[in-house]
C-alpha cells in the first residue's frame, strides 16, 4: 500500500490594485498647497483595505484549487522563486548516506557528486507498486541511455529481507545495467527508514496488524514518487509514478540537469 507524501510550494503572482486617478491628482494637488477634497484623496486607510481584500481573494482562490486529497502536487517547472536554476528548483539537499548495492560494493551519497541520480524507494516482494514503479525505473534507463551522467537508484525499504543477492535477482527481472542503475540496502532497517523519512522527507514505516488485517495493506507503507537529484546533491523535484504527465515531465527535466552537467 502506498501514500502519496508531497513537499511543494506553489507560488503565485497577486495582482496589484490600481490607485484611482482621481486620488492621485488630489495627493499630487495637496503637495503643492491646492486646497483638496479630503474624501477623494488616497489615505493609508484605503491602502489597508485594499491589502486585507487581496489577502482574503487570495485565500479564496487558494482553497477552491487546493485538491480534495491533501497538498497540491507542483511540477517543478511550474515553480518560481529565487532558488531556480536550470529553470528547476532546489528543494533542499538529498541526505547523506552509506549502504550496499545488488553487488554487495559500498556505496555513499559522495559516489553520486557530479552525476544527475533519480532515486525511488521499493521492495523486492511488493505485492502493490512496486514492480510498476522499477518497470518505470526501467523505462526511464531506456528512455535516457544518452544521459551519460544519469545514475538510477532504488532504496529497498524493507532492508532485512532485501539482501544484495536478492536485489540482484531482482534488478536481472527488469534488465538493470548494475553500472547505471543501484539497488541499495544496508544493515540498519530503522536508519534507512528514517532516511527516507527525514532525509528525503517522504513515506516508508512498517504498517500496523490492524491496518493489514482491516485495510489489507503491505507490510510496509511507502511513497511512490520519484526523486530527482543534481549533480550537487540538491533535490530538484519530486514527480508521482502514477501520473503520467509527471513522469513525462522527469524525464525532461533530467535531460536538463544532465545537459548542464556536460557543459
Amino acid at each position: 500500500m502506498v501514500e502519496q507524501h508531497g513537499a511543494e510550494t506553489s507560488h503565485r503572482n497577486s495582482g496589484a490594485a490600481r490607485v484611482p486617478e482621481r486620488g492621485v491628482a488630489d495627493a499630487q494637488g495637496a503637495a503643492h498647497g491646492d486646497p483638496g477634497d479630503d474624501a477623494t484623496e488616497f489615505k493609508p486607510a484605503h491602502l489597508a483595505a485594499w491589502a486585507i481584500l487581496a489577502f482574503v481573494l487570495a485565500v479564496v482562490i487558494g482553497a477552491a484549487m487546493w485538491p480534495r486529497g491533501g497538498a497540491p502536487v507542483v511540477l517543478p517547472s511550474q515553480m518560481a522563486g529565487p532558488t531556480i536554476e536550470q529553470g528547476l528548483p532546489i528543494l533542499f539537499e538529498a541526505p547523506v548516506f552509506a549502504l550496499v548495492d545488488q553487488n554487495g560494493r559500498a556505496v555513499t551519497n559522495a559516489d553520486f557528486v557530479g552525476r544527475v541520480w533519480i532515486a525511488d524507494f521499493i521492495f523486492t516482494y511488493c505485492a502493490g507498486p512496486c514492480p510498476l514503479m522499477t518497470q518505470k525505473m526501467a523505462g526511464l534507463q531506456e528512455a535516457l541511455s544518452d544521459c551519460a551522467p544519469l545514475r538510477l537508484v532504488s532504496f529497498s525499504v524493507d532492508p532485512a529481507r532485501d539482501r544484495p543477492d536478492v536485489l540482484a535477482a531482482y534488478a536481472a527481472r527488469f534488465g538493470a545495467d548494475s553500472q547505471r542503475w543501484l539497488f541499495l540496502t544496508g544493515d540498519d532497517e530503522r536508519g534507512i527508514r528514517r532516511l527516507i523519512g527525514e532525509g528525503f522527507r517522504l513515506v516508508a514505516r512498517v504498517t500496523t496488524p490492524e491496518e493489514r488485517a482491516d485495510q489489507g495493506w503491505d507490510d510496509i507503507l511507502h511513497s511512490t514518487q520519484f526523486v530527482l537529484v543534481d549533480e550537487r546533491g540538491r533535490i530538484r523535484g519530486l514527480y508521482d509514478s502514477n501520473d503520467a504527465r509527471q513522469m513525462t515531465q522527469l524525464q525532461r527535466d533530467t535531460r536538463r540537469l544532465c545537459e548542464s552537467v556536460r557543459r
